[in-house]
């Protein structure tokens, strides 16, 4: 992917963000942040769109929709860990 097309997807991320994209959709954007930020090699700000991320799911009670199908916390725990090991795998190379 062209460097100028990752920097004007960010771009219409933050804007997105600014204009009060919904809630219960934003933690997408944070994730395609990251991707986007991973791709420039800002992996900082990669890292912490991955974060913002989760937490977002998290705080929309994405995961505990997940919890109450009838998996454990232990499960769900598990599962985010391994996202993120992939993550930062796929950052390092």
């Amino acid at each position: 992917m062209c460097l100028i097309r990752v920097q004007r997807c960010l771009e219409d991320i933050h804007s997105a963000m600014k204009q009060n994209y919904p809630l219960h959709s934003r933690h997408r954007l944070n994730l395609r942040a990251a991707q986007c930020h991973a791709h420039l090699g800002q992996f900082d700000a990669a890292i912490k769109g991955f974060l913002m991320s989760l937490l977002t799911a998290v705080l929309l009670g994405i995961l505990q929709s997940i919890i109450f199908a009838g998996v454990s916390v232990i499960n769900v725990i598990t599962f985010v860990g391994k996202c993120f090991y992939h993550f930062v795998a796929s950052l390092i190379g």
